[in-house]
């Protein structure tokens, strides 16, 4: 357990999160973890990407 918890400071996920993602993953082992998740800075900015892709669309439009 203590090895997932490293894992998730290591990818950066906030550190009052860490507790409710140990316990979403259970009796998950550290291998299967390290396949499933990713750096929390690449989930965010993701999401960004995806934002800033819609918010120009929505740009366009308006300015038609």
């Amino acid at each position: 357990m203590e090895n997932i918890k490293q894992l998730l400071r290591d990818y950066e996920y906030p550190e009052e999160a860490i507790p409710y993602i140990l316990k979403e993953l259970g009796t998950t082992d550290y291998e299967q973890v390290k396949k499933l998740i990713m750096p929390y800075g690449d989930i965010t900015a993701n999401r960004l990407d995806r934002f800033h892709s819609n918010f120009k669309k929505v740009s366009v439009i308006h300015h038609e």
